[in-house]
């Protein structure tokens, strides 16, 4: 039986490549929800637009609520896209 000797610094390379990873995959989550805080951020001050009456005008309101809408869909499914790829990575 041959006997493989495993290099001391290959070993700790690896490990701080597992580290390293991790620290990116963290970063990667804090910036998904400062986006998705940005998005919810927007969709307030469209609400407060939309609900501005006489201060906007009719189309500037219009686009201010259909925009919310969208904000909040859109919020929504990355709020969960991000949930999913993370319970994904932690199942590794």
């Amino acid at each position: 039986m041959k006997v493989h000797h495993i290099d001391p610094a290959a070993v700790a390379a690896a490990v701080r490549a597992r580290q390293l990873m991790a620290e990116a995959r963290s970063a990667a989550f804090d910036n998904l929800t400062e986006l998705v805080a940005a998005l919810e951020t927007a969709r307030t001050l469209s609400d407060s637009v939309a609900a501005g009456g006489e201060l906007y005008g009719v189309g500037l309101r219009d686009l201010a609520s259909r925009l919310s809408e969208d904000l909040l869909g859109r919020g929504r499914s990355l709020q969960a896209l991000a949930d999913r790829e993370r319970r994904g990575l932690l199942a590794h």
